[in-house]
């Protein structure tokens, strides 16, 4: 399956960061290679194939790998979030 907006260099290191701010609208892009957590909780998540997994209880420190590009809302409980991503 071909993803639009994949990243080609999915092995590289992130290039630069934002505050994530949840929303269940937003579609952020860059799509973001990794998420980090800052304060415990639930992160609700789109994938770059649609789809829409909930990473339950996920502790302070942690490090989500992937390519997202929406952090919703509704469905994420997890604060200080920052998002990583590589330049296009």
């Amino acid at each position: 399956m071909s993803v639009v907006n994949a990243d080609p260099r999915p092995t590289s290191p992130p290039e630069g960061s934002i505050t994530i701010v949840t929303s269940d609208s937003t579609v952020i892009a860059p799509a973001l290679c990794a998420i980090y957590i800052g304060g415990t909780g639930d992160v609700k998540v789109r994938m770059l194939d649609g789809s829409t997994p909930t990473f339950k209880a996920v502790p302070v420190g942690t490090t989500l790998q992937g390519q997202f590009d929406k952090v919703f809302a509704t469905g994420t409980s997890a604060t200080l979030l920052v998002g990583l991503y590589r330049l296009p």
